[in-house]
């Protein structure tokens, strides 16, 4: 097995588990746990293959599901909370970072 299929098999899992447990409290500690490597290594890694952080990649998961919410009417604060975000400032500013418009204003256009 070439190390680029290893990689790309663990960056699968790494994204099935970001999928499964979105909604969670995420550690990077659990991830890496999930895929029996340590936390810098997965790290160094993904960002490699991906050119995001494990972070960036989790965010864009939690917006993706929270812009989905938003379409079927849910709330900014209820999406926020459902898709793993504590803090709605938090949430609206990243929201409108990845999506180019904050969540009230996306809801609207729907």
């Amino acid at each position: 097995v070439t190390s680029y299929h290893k990689s790309n098999v663990i960056l699968k899992q790494c994204l099935q588990f970001m999928q499964a447990h979105y909604s969670e409290r995420i550690t990077l500690q659990q991830i890496a746990d999930h895929v029996h490597l340590h936390p810098n290594y997965l790290c160094s890694m993904f960002k490699d293959y991906t050119g995001q952080t494990v972070f960036q990649q989790l965010i864009l998961i939690r917006i993706e599901k929270a812009a989905a919410l938003l379409q079927q009417k849910c709330s900014v604060a209820e999406a926020a909370s459902a898709c793993g975000f504590d803090n709605t400032g938090y949430f609206a500013k990243k929201f409108k970072a990845v999506m180019g418009c904050g969540p009230k204003e996306y809801s609207l256009r729907r």
